[in-house]
């Protein structure tokens, strides 16, 4: 079977194969890669394995070229981002492999970019849920609509459960005391991040969240500022979590 090119003349997106895309995009937006790493990246998962003089052919093959395609200094941010790791740490020529990749098989981005088309498919009734989370959002300024929106959710039988993440706030916070009082949250020592659990066998819903989290402007990069899926059966695509910047 021959596997379709996708053609972009500004990028390194030419040369990755279609199949690959979804994962391209969600290195770019989420783990923040360059074009370079996030093709490179595509390359170690097809092969598995690599080491830095592999890696300086494909580099040379692929005609990637930059000031900081330099093999080791490559593998090290991929290390950094937690998308590889050393096999044998003691070898003299070290493999590396790479971490997880299912966990990037879903492109949250294009999914909400696409929103109108994913409507489309999506059963009625949680397409008029959806809906209505997309127009309340453009329009949403405060806690409690933000807490109104949220319960759009609960109301669904869906399990939720809000916490910080490495943030420090304030008990008389507006949001925090929100959260608080409607999720039965247990803060530990006033740092919390934010969990969702869904019902099982639902593809719908991590769209939302993502939707939510982009469309609600909450104090920048000040409040809640993580995800994560607890179901690995249907969301290990998320497993790792999924910072906003």
């Amino acid at each position: 079977m021959t596997t379709k090119r996708l053609k972009n003349k500004d990028s390194q997106e030419d040369c990755i194969d279609v199949e690959f895309k979804s994962i391209y995009n969600a290195l770019r937006n989420f783990k923040k890669l360059s074009e370079q790493e996030a093709t490179v990246y595509i390359e170690i998962m097809k092969t598995k394995h690599i080491t830095v003089k592999e890696l300086a052919k494909i580099l040379d093959d692929k005609k990637i070229k930059s000031t900081t395609t330099k093999p080791y200094s490559i593998i090290k941010n991929l290390m950094n981002a937690n998308l590889l790791f050393c096999k044998d740490k003691n070898a003299t020529n070290k493999v590396y492999c790479p971490i997880h990749p299912r966990d990037l098989t879903l492109d949250i981005s294009e999914a909400v970019k696409d929103l109108d088309d994913e409507l489309a498919i999506i059963e009625s009734e949680e397409a008029k849920v959806f809906r209505e989370i997309r127009e309340n959002s453009e329009t949403l300024e405060t806690e409690y609509e933000i807490t109104n929106a949220v319960s759009i959710l609960i109301d669904k039988k869906y399990e939720i459960n809000f916490y910080y993440n490495n943030i420090s706030v304030d008990e008389n916070h507006m949001i925090y005391k929100r959260l608080i009082k409607n999720f039965s949250l247990t803060p530990k020592k006033g740092n919390f991040s934010m969990v969702v659990a869904t019902k099982k066998d639902e593809k719908l819903f991590p769209k939302i969240v993502i939707l939510l989290l982009k469309k609600f402007d909450l104090d920048q990069k000040n409040d809640i500022v993580g995800i994560k899926i607890v179901d690995p059966e249907i969301f290990d695509c998320l497993q790792k979590g999924v910072v906003l910047t």
